[in-house]
């Protein structure tokens, strides 16, 4: 006869397994990144110190010239890391910026007609003259581009920021000049690129701001690739990157653009939301019933001025 304690003993060991086995599967995840190599998991989202986020350059002619192409100010920088920990190859460039290679980018000097970046950063269409296979159209509202533009020329680096002084609302100079500039590059980069009539995915920045994971997929699946789970967990634990400008607490920006101006913006931005509707994609999410976070302070902003509504 089977011994009683052998038996109990047996049952244990089962109970046991039966608790153990959704625990290893849920905290311990192996994945192979493009490289080959393993990486072992250990832990939640709040645990992500082991996590391995290799980027390299690809093989020449690997991807076709796609720009990822947006007004200045639009996040683009802060984007192209995101694509690198989401795929794990680096991008290009048309500047070749001695600050953002040190800092990180590899694929900056590269010659964007090698195809060993997917993707490749510009501003102006007659930048890269060559035909494109299909284009990433970031944008983010034309308010906070242009500060963030302006942020970049006045402190010369892509963190820093400028002096705000309400004064400069009030000038029919230089910034106001800068300003409408912005505005109509803003709206000429818009229509050059959806007047192409090729392949277009529009990504907007506050998108971005609100669910990184969610746009860099939309943007991995648009490049025809995958994004595993460990390339989630790379956009996770790396999604600040060097060169991420974070909006201002206060609102002085905000107070350097007159009624005029804000008008002006809020017109921009339907004539474009409507251009892009045209061409069967999303307007503008500040424009929408629901907006997402990252619009606050700009929708607050021009809401203020009864008139441009």
């Amino acid at each position: 006869m089977v011994r009683r304690d052998h038996v109990m003993a047996g049952l244990a060991i089962i109970l046991l397994v039966i608790v153990m086995v959704p625990l290893f599967t849920k905290y311990n995840v192996n994945t192979k990144t493009r490289e080959g190599q393993t990486v072992n998991w250990n832990g939640g989202d709040d645990d992500l110190s082991s996590i391995s986020c290799p980027v390299r350059l690809a093989s020449p002619n690997t991807f076709p010239l796609v720009p990822l192409i947006s007004p200045g100010g639009a996040g683009n920088t802060w984007t192209r890391h995101l694509i690198e920990q989401a795929t794990g190859f680096y991008t290009g460039s048309v500047y070749h910026e001695k600050a953002l290679y040190e800092g990180g980018f590899v694929g900056e000097f590269e010659d964007y007609l090698d195809g060993n970046t997917l993707t490749v950063k510009v501003h102006c269409i007659a930048s890269i003259p060559e035909t494109w296979e299909a284009a990433i159209l970031l944008l983010r509202n034309p308010i906070d581009a242009a500060i963030a533009e302006r942020n970049r020329r006045r402190s010369r680096n892509h963190v820093g920021k400028a002096t705000w002084r309400k004064r400069l609302g009030t000038s029919k100079g230089h910034y106001r000049l800068f300003i409408e500039a912005r505005f109509k590059e803003y709206e000429s980069i818009v229509k050059n690129v959806l007047d192409l009539h090729i392949p277009t995915l529009v990504v907007h920045y506050e998108n971005i701001k609100e669910n990184s994971i969610k746009e860099m997929k939309r943007i991995v699946n648009f490049l025809n690739m995958t994004m595993n789970e460990q390339r989630e967990l790379c956009v996770k634990k790396n999604s600040e990157g060097n060169f991420h400008r974070h909006k201002s607490d206060i609102n002085s920006p905000y107070m350097t653009f007159t009624d005029e101006l804000k008008c002006e913006a809020f017109a921009l931005m339907k004539r474009v939301s409507s251009l892009l509707v045209k061409y069967g994609h999303q307007p503008s999410p500040c424009l929408q019933d629901h907006a997402v976070s990252d619009c606050d302070m700009v929708v607050e902003s021009i809401l203020s001025v009864a008139h441009c509504m």
